[in-house]
């Protein structure tokens, strides 16, 4: 693990959290520099995500040294939590500065061309950016701290 970049052992670290036995991390499991092991893997990357349970985006990170675990910026202060939807939604009630909009098109992986295919195809994705998480699927969007989605709503439409 200690011989990893930091990205690959933040990733590492969320699927343990998560309780996943396995993770595809793409620089690993595909040869590098090597044309055929790259065409036949580029062949089934729709199938490789598109059977994936969940995919972890460092949708921040600017490279695999970068890694994307971080303290997250100051929200405000914790002043409470509330119940909403007849006890089947938990809210966390802040006070201070207003959190300001995540766009995953500002962040650094989306610039990638690949990245498309794999957010189409994997029932969900979980992204990490200096702003906050955002879970997203087909059933729709979710965001910590109470963020404004704003081109992470493609998908679910």
């Amino acid at each position: 693990m200690d011989d990893l970049p930091r990205t690959l052992r933040n990733s590492v670290a969320v699927a343990n959290a998560l309780g996943f036995r396995y993770i595809w991390i793409d620089s690993l499991c595909i040869i590098q520099d090597a044309d055929d092991d790259w065409a036949d893997q580029d062949a089934a990357m729709t199938d490789i995500y598109g059977r994936s349970t969940l995919n972890v985006s460092a949708s921040s990170s600017t490279g695999s040294d970068h890694g994307f675990l971080a303290k997250l910026p100051d929200h405000g202060v914790v002043i409470g939590a509330t119940t909403i939807n007849g006890g089947n939604q938990n809210e966390t009630l802040y006070c201070g500065q207003p959190l300001k909009v995540i766009d995953l098109d500002d962040e650094a992986i989306p610039k990638r061309g690949w990245v498309f295919q794999e957010r189409l195809v994997s029932p969900a994705t979980l992204h990490y950016t200096k702003k906050g998480k955002i879970w997203e699927c087909n059933e729709g969007i979710v965001l910590g701290h109470q963020q404004t989605p704003t081109s992470v709503a493609w998908k679910a439409q």
